[in-house]
């Protein structure tokens, strides 16, 4: 009965046991707790010797002590795994994140020195439009200034021309060969082209001894004559003194236009360079923010797929921890349990072979034929059958 009850105890804490380990799988293939005492019950059942009892028991025990000894060196090679795996994370994330800053850095660099180059673009663009509107403004003046030379200067031909004619007139009225009126209608002429350069201040003293030379009409007025002769010679003068200011005038803003022209076109020369570098430096620019731009995405996508493979490792080594403790205690319970076991099994064949002796004391066993022939050592081999 008493045996019953240890079965009976044993195959309580060996289904504990059973399922603890199909939880955690064993690396070595065993038999189970219950089969063990199926096997004890049927030695025990035939009667066979305590020593093949014992060593299913021992044998048993071997296999748990030799499948901790395999969880042992396993959980060694997982340990050692875990410390790589995870120092090679750490490792990777450490880089990912210097390579992250890094990015960064570049990056905003690249965006600060795109927003100056965009700004000095801008700037240089404005100059740029400025500088052609100047230019062409320039370009329109000194075109107007040289039409109202040639328009001027064709006026001062013709008041030059006119002016020498008049004296011919005149030359003409002193010899009787020609009339006042000729020369009023000539006069009249002097006055539209006089009018045209802006010079009839000039032609006023002539137009008036004209005016009294042909009220008097005295052809052989001598004085008079020589008078608007001199007035006609002063204007005739005046005239060539006009044009050469003119043209000096011409040729100075000619020359100032080409200087202003060259300055200018110089300095829209050297704008349009800033310009098409400005426009090279941008290019490069965006291709520096597209660089990190990828860069740092590619490096956060780095530290972050080694900092969720941290964590799965992490995980995965307490997993292993605690399946190594779960088993090892799993183990140690079915040790303890094994002790009970035996001691139980010792228990019981001790009080056996007690009362085998007792009872071969009441047979009055030395008194039978060959007793002395029967050896205590043959006696402990065969007490159990």
């Amino acid at each position: 009965m008493r045996l019953f009850t240890i079965i009976c105890l044993s195959l309580l804490i060996g289904i504990q046991c059973t399922s603890i380990s199909d939880k955690y799988p064993s690396l070595k293939k065993k038999i189970s707790l219950v089969q063990m005492m199926t096997n004890i019950e049927s030695k025990m059942g035939v009667k066979a010797p305590i020593q093949e009892i014992f060593k299913l028991v021992d044998d048993y025990k071997d296999s748990i002590l030799d499948e901790q000894l395999n969880q042992n060196n396993l959980y060694d090679r997982q340990s050692k795994e875990c410390v790589d795996e995870i120092d090679f994370r750490e490792k990777e994330i450490e880089s990912a994140s210097d390579a992250v800053k890094k990015a960064q850095t570049a990056l905003d660099s690249c965006k600060n020195q795109n927003a100056r180059a965009q700004s000095d673009l801008d700037t240089v663009n404005n100059q740029v439009q400025e500088t052609q509107n100047y230019l062409s403004q320039i370009i329109a003046t000194r075109e107007q200034q040289a039409d109202d030379f040639q328009k001027a200067a064709q006026a001062y031909s013709y008041n030059a021309e006119a002016a020498d004619e008049a004296i011919e007139i005149l030359s003409e009225i002193w010899s009787g060969e020609a009339s006042f009126v000729q020369l009023a209608s000539h006069a009249n002429r002097m006055l539209v082209h006089a009018i045209q350069i802006k010079k009839v201040h000039k032609l006023t003293p002539v137009m008036t001894a004209l005016a009294q030379l042909a009220t008097k009409k005295l052809i052989a007025d001598e004085a008079l004559i020589n008078n608007v002769m001199s007035l006609l010679r002063d204007f005739r003068a005046s005239l060539e003194v006009d044009f050469q200011n003119l043209q000096e005038s011409e040729q100075s803003a000619i020359e100032q236009y080409n200087t202003n022209k060259s300055r200018t076109e110089d300095f829209l020369y050297t704008l349009q360079k800033s310009q098409k570098d400005l426009q090279a430096e941008l290019v490069k620019l965006n291709q520096c923010i597209n660089n990190q731009s990828a860069i740092f995405t590619t490096a956060q996508a780095k530290l972050q797929r080694n900092t969720q493979l941290l964590d799965a490792a992490q995980n995965m080594c307490t997993s292993f921890k605690k399946e190594y403790d779960s088993a090892t205690n799993a183990r140690n319970q079915e040790l303890e349990l094994i002790e009970v076991i035996r001691q139980k099994l010792e228990a019981k064949y001790g009080q056996l072979s007690e009362l085998v002796k007792e009872r071969a004391s009441e047979d009055n066993f030395g008194q039978n034929q060959g007793h002395e022939d029967y050896k205590e050592e043959q006696y402990q081999q065969n007490k159990y059958y």
